[in-house]
């Protein structure tokens, strides 16, 4: 057994694939005071903002996702789109994008539109809820996504596709 798996099994754990966790719940809060981190069915989620920052700034460390078209082999236009996208970029270029979209993220105006995206991700729910299983990408993830930045557009839901 190494020190780092000695270090890793005293972390707390949580099990973020569980239909009913919540990234408010007591337990997400218990783990925050016990430790910076905890360990996930996924891999490590840094649970502190100020943790985060220090890592989303270390010169060595890269945005999780960058990669991920090379590592599952994806190529192509969808791959050259993902590297593209604000996610996937760093540096000058990150900030430089982000600068442009921030003012569709201020809190005020998030704040103020937080019961509407309640509201389409509780309608989307309700849809796939009485069959007790989706295609979470297909059913939620895409439809809630677009939904969003339709409403930042001012475009009706109806149009997300």
């Amino acid at each position: 057994m190494t020190q780092d798996s000695l270090v890793a099994d005293n972390l707390p754990y949580l099990d973020i694939s569980d239909p009913g966790f919540s990234i408010r719940s007591s337990e997400v809060m218990n783990a925050r005071e016990a430790s910076w981190c905890a360990r996930t069915n996924y891999g490590l989620a840094v649970l502190r903002y100020d943790d985060v920052q220090k890592l989303l700034r270390h010169p060595k460390l890269r945005q999780g996702s960058y990669r991920w078209p090379a590592l599952n082999d994806v190529t192509g236009e969808f791959a050259r789109w993902w590297e593209s996208m604000l996610l996937s970029q760093e540096g000058d270029n990150h900030a430089r994008l982000r600068r442009m979209a921030n003012p569709a993220f201020s809190p005020k105006l998030i704040t103020t539109l937080a019961p509407k995206f309640t509201e389409l991700a509780t309608m989307l729910i309700d849809e796939f809820a009485p069959k007790g299983e989706c295609d979470f990408i297909a059913e939620f993830t895409e439809p809630y996504a677009t939904g969003v930045i339709c409403e930042l557009l001012g475009l009706p839901f109806e149009r997300w596709r």
